[in-house]
């Protein structure tokens, strides 16, 4: 992700700067939260050594340090675009998911859709259950690519019904 090596460069430039084990580069390539995590303590780290050292730094190392603050500000933008584009692409395969679940004729439609459908809002397993006479009963189950272990736990959870107690009734 370019937004994520931009961040990688400017940290390992004000590390340079700031000095060893101030700054923290370490996370991983699809991780824009700790990208800009990073980039805020960077950006922190940079002003204070800019104050800090006001009156006793050369002025090239201030004119550095300050190069450094504005190009932490734009990749910290460029991941918090980055960021905002994936929650926004989130919002709308949920909205998708609600849209086709909208769509089922029947109950036993929308009980057989809603496990599948859930994978787009987030979820890798899912069990889709429902309250018969009080008891818990599995309806559907989605699991990724393992279509068999979605079929066991339909299976198990309708071969060991759970009577539920009145708090949850």
């Amino acid at each position: 992700m370019e937004s994520v090596e931009q961040a990688r460069e400017v940290l390992s430039a004000a590390e340079e700067v700031v000095g060893s084990g101030t700054i923290s580069p370490g996370f991983g390539d699809d991780d824009l939260d700790a990208a800009a995590a990073a980039l805020s303590a960077t950006r922190r780290a940079l002003s204070e050594r800019l104050t800090a050292g006001a009156s006793d730094t050369d002025p090239a190392r201030a004119v550095q340090i300050a190069a450094l603050l504005v190009r932490s500000e734009r990749a910290q933008a460029e991941v918090l675009d980055a960021l905002l584009d994936r929650r926004a692409a989130k919002v709308l395969m949920v909205r998708d998911a609600v849209g086709r679940l909208r769509q089922a004729g029947s109950t036993a439609e929308l009980i057989e859709r809603a496990a599948a459908e859930a994978q787009y809002m987030g979820f890798d397993r899912i069990l889709f259950s429902r309250i018969d006479h009080g008891f818990w009963l599995a309806s559907s189950a989605y699991a990724g690519t393992d279509e068999g272990f979605a079929h066991t736990l339909i299976e198990v959870g309708l071969a060991h019904p759970r009577k539920l107690n009145g708090a949850l009734l």
